[in-house]
């Protein structure tokens, strides 16, 4: 058997347990009456066979082997957004997707939706593959409650590694990052400003995660934090509210 051969078929039973732990994830199902609901779409794909496109830190020692060449297999789909004022994720490196919209059935709809309007890439329902714990933040109007669900789409080997996405005006630039990049040895720390009185700041130190120049931390960072936690508790394990907040700050 060639070594390509063997390669793909790991890629499919990596595939295949994926679907199987993302399916029986208890992801946490928000009940919250509100008008400001958005989706955003955590797009994988296998790795290229010639490795990746970039050179990303080694994955942790401590990893279990089986968790660890799932990490390695796939890399997933981040996009730079536009630098808008006002926009409180100005500039930020985030997931495709938005607000949902009278006419999107469900909040898969909208993710599949925006992320075609975001950078052109059309999603099939057939790829979705489950979703992560919605997420309660604030709206950018400071005085109201918004959910964000995540969803997970699992694309086909080779299915966008020879096209060149179509960004619109909210997308700066998009990138392909390797999952194992996600994880905690990998971790850096920065400083966020909080609040500023006069000369006064009040910072606080925050997580993030580094590629190439681009930092990637905030909500981004928690929803990679539970599909990292997903895939090394094999699906069996919820991440619970208070480990949220301690990987938030750690």
């Amino acid at each position: 058997m060639t070594s390509s051969t063997d390669q793909r078929k790991q890629m499919d039973l990596g595939k295949i347990e994926l679907k199987k732990i993302v399916h029986r994830y208890p992801a946490k199902k928000r009940s919250l009456h509100t008008k400001h609901q958005a989706s955003v779409a955590l797009i994988l794909r296998p790795k290229l066979n010639k490795g990746s496109q970039v050179n990303e830190p080694h994955a942790a020692q401590n990893e279990s082997s089986a968790t660890a060449s799932l990490l390695d297999q796939l890399e997933v789909l981040m996009i730079e957004r536009s630098v808008k004022p006002g926009d409180p994720w100005s500039g930020h490196m985030a997931f495709p997707g938005g607000k949902k919209e009278e006419y999107d059935q469900t909040s898969s709809d909208t993710a599949i939706r925006e992320t075609f309007e975001e950078i052109g890439l059309h999603l099939k329902p057939h790829q979705l593959i489950g979703q992560i714990s919605d997420i309660i933040t604030r709206h950018h109007d400071n005085r109201s409650l918004m959910k964000i669900t995540p969803w997970i789409f699992l694309l086909d080997e080779g299915a966008t590694h020879d096209i060149n996405l179509a960004l619109n005006h909210e997308a700066r630039s998009y990138f392909w990052i390797p999952l194992s990049l996600f994880e905690k040895a990998n971790r850096q720390t920065m400083k966020w400003r909080l609040l500023k009185i006069g000369a006064l700041s009040l910072n606080v130190p925050l997580p993030h995660y580094r590629f190439r120049s681009k930092k990637i931390w905030g909500l981004s960072l928690m929803m990679l934090d539970e599909f990292t936690h997903l895939v090394q508790s094999h699906g069996y394990q919820k991440l619970k509210f208070g480990k949220k907040i301690k990987l938030l700050f750690s």
